[in-house]
């Protein structure tokens, strides 16, 4: 093998023309200029390895010159991402996620020069916010480094390691035997929306934004269904009330246990929003303000147990699961309306309507009898 001899040389890039220095070598090496991403070029003549050099430097990056920052590569993400069908409350968050911690904290670095410590530095600066923040801030820059691979701009993608993630982790209130029936007890306390609001928290498994959205059009008292149509959300923390979607495109109809019947049908209207704040049209959904006051008013005067709303459909479910012979984990799927869950039951097992109408009715029974043990 011919012995390799590097030499320092000047390219003249428009015509490929340089003279060796050293007549005695049988191969050339020629450097690649640092701005492309450097390394070598070689061929046995120097027109050869001038040719090589020029394939070389047009199959690399971009000169530095052209590299885009990572504030360029959020903007371009971020436009494109609002053409995909995401909820308004998700691209808020990615927005307020950027504005707040990524762009500060990456500034205006070219995108090519950002390493795995880095991202690693970034994460442990939030290691104390909520699990959520993590995850949201991965998918993030995994969206704008995988973009800037597609487009040439790096050759090793930076969130292809493993990182440290929070411990943060808010801890999952699901309620007992004894403390739901307790609770429910203790409704009657409560009045007006608080009191409806506390109701279908307990009787049924609806998230929280979906009972601010329910409309008494929406209730069949005849046919004991909640038909779930709308979601109630307040993108980045704003005031005003957006209705969208429910989550997962869960649209459905759900059972009205006789319980909940009884306890709302005092209150029936013709039309309007369940749930509205003591200043608002019945018309339009609760504000954020006015539900922050409500939720407040409840947690003072009932105990809760440290439940959330959320909590309440992960007790639905855990109830459901313990006291319903009917059950199985595609009947708690069709009463959750989750989309899957997991990929086994999703491929190879379907709903059961008729089971999972078993299990409400079921589930209502069981309420009732627990209730009159108590009153």
């Amino acid at each position: 093998m011919p012995n390799v001899i590097s030499y320092t040389i000047d390219v003249d890039l428009e015509n490929g023309i340089s003279e060796p220095r050293n007549e005695r070598m049988t191969r050339i090496k020629l450097p690649i200029p640092k701005e492309y991403g450097s390394g070598w070029a070689t061929g046995s003549t120097q027109e050869e390895a001038v040719r090589h050099l020029l394939e070389r430097v047009g199959s690399l990056a971009k000169p530095a010159t052209d590299m885009p920052t990572f504030t360029e590569c959020w903007e371009k993400w971020f436009l494109i991402k609002m053409g995909v069908n995401l909820s308004p409350c998700t691209m808020s968050n990615y927005e307020r996620i950027a504005k707040n911690r990524l762009l500060p904290f990456f500034g205006d670095k070219l995108v090519d020069q950002i390493t795995p410590d880095d991202i690693q530095m970034y994460f442990n600066s939030i290691m104390n916010l909520s699990k959520s923040y993590g995850i949201q801030s991965r998918a993030i820059l995994r969206g704008i480094f995988s973009r800037a691979e597609r487009m040439g701009y790096i050759s090793n993608n930076p969130m292809r390691f493993e990182y440290e993630r929070s411990k943060k982790q808010s801890k999952k209130v699901v309620l007992q035997d004894d403390d739901l029936i307790s609770l429910i007890n203790q409704l009657d306390k409560l009045s007006g929306c608080d009191y409806l609001y506390a109701c279908f928290l307990c009787f049924t498994a609806l998230r929280r934004g979906e009972i601010l959205g329910l409309q008494w059009t929406d209730i069949d008292f005849e046919h004991h269904t909640i038909n779930v149509r709308n979601n109630v959300i307040y993108p980045d923390g704003s005031n005003e009330p957006i209705e969208k979607e429910p989550k997962d495109g869960s649209f459905g109809v759900v059972h009205l246990h006789s319980e909940l019947l009884k306890r709302i049908k005092p209150y029936k209207r013709s039309i309007g929003y369940v749930i509205r704040g003591p200043q608002s049209d019945s018309m339009s959904p609760v504000s954020r303000s006015s539900f922050t006051k409500m939720w407040n008013r409840i947690r003072k005067t009932v105990d809760l147990k440290g439940a959330t709303s959320h909590c309440f459909r992960a007790t639905y479910a855990t109830m459901m699961n313990a006291h319903c012979d009917h059950v199985d984990i595609k009947a708690l799927q069709g009463a959750l309306r989750h989309k899957t869950p997991d990929l086994a039951i999703k491929v190879y097992t379907k709903e059961n309507e008729n089971k999972t109408q078993k299990a409400e009715m079921e589930y209502d029974r069981w309420i009732q009898s627990q209730l009159k043990q108590t009153s």
